[in-house]
């Protein structure tokens, strides 16, 4: 499972940014599929150069490298790495070892350019699959907006414990369950963004319409992520359903634009020991 060319999915925001028509008959495919189609790739890489305020960079980005802290001397380890920018910047903050883990192939390629001599490593995995081995290796291991392409999120949870230090730090961002829950963006007469809401509750797959393809997501509640996070070997330290941060952003319009409708949650957790 693929999930994330640096913070793919939140490049849309509540006006459905890159949205076209879809054919009603084409099937949803998962993120592995659809991340590893260079034309999606290509257009995601189109419509995020035409944004002016990019709310990876603006709010999920900010609010987990804050979470993360202190990376000196640490083994971090990144699950659905994407093109691996937030491995770069690890590493440049002296993160002493860095594996970032990618079902793409062609996020696989682009990480590797980018992490080209710094030291840091990618391979290719598919999350749903994926077993690892560095069993307790790992100090620290993040995934920035890729647990909501994971259709068994319970086991990955197992998987990731083996792999951190008793007290190690778990950071972890996915879409808003706000937005999860529906996909379906509401223009106001007055302007602003919304969203509407339903089907909270009614946990499970979704079909987002995005960029000229259908891809299969995964419906949690806040509640639901935390007993996961709870029940697999962690305690919840820190919750951030990713409120913006006036310094993050060059105008007032962009930050105001942002204070309508949550697009993500961060968790940051601690392994038990």
């Amino acid at each position: 499972m693929t999930m994330r060319p640096d913070a793919l999915r939140l490049v849309r925001d509540t006006q459905h940014e890159g949205d076209v028509p879809v054919d009603p008959s084409r099937q949803a495919v998962d993120g592995l599929a659809f991340f590893s189609d260079a034309q999606i790739v290509a257009r995601y890489r189109t419509l995020r150069s035409g944004l002016e305020h990019d709310p990876a960079e603006t709010i999920e980005q900010p609010i987990v490298r804050s979470f993360l802290g202190d990376v000196g001397g640490r083994a971090v380890l990144d699950l659905g790495c994407g093109e691996a920018f937030l491995g770069r910047q690890l590493l440049a903050a002296g993160a002493a070892h860095y594996l970032g883990i990618d079902g793409s192939p062609l996020m696989v390629a682009k990480a590797r350019q980018t992490l080209a001599g710094t030291g840091g490593i990618v391979e290719q995995h598919d999350l749903e699959r994926w077993c690892g081995g560095l069993i307790g290796r790992f100090d620290m291991v993040v995934s920035c907006l890729t647990f909501q392409y994971v259709a068994d999120l319970p086991r990955l949870f197992e998987i990731i414990r083996h792999h951190l230090k008793p007290g190690g730090v778990l950071v972890f961002s996915v879409e808003h369950p706000v937005m999860t829950s529906s996909y379906h963006a509401l223009a106001p007469a007055d302007g602003r963004s919304g969203w509407a809401v339903y089907d909270y509750f009614r946990h499970g797959s979704r079909d987002d319409h995005w960029l000229d393809a259908v891809v299969r997501k995964h419906h949690r509640t806040i509640a639901q992520l935390i007993d996961i996070v709870r029940g697999h070997g962690f305690d919840l330290d820190r919750l951030s359903e990713g409120e913006p941060d006036r310094a993050n952003f060059e105008t007032v319009q962009g930050y105001e634009a942002r204070l309508d409708v949550p697009i993500c949650c961060v968790l940051r957790c601690i392994r038990r020991a």
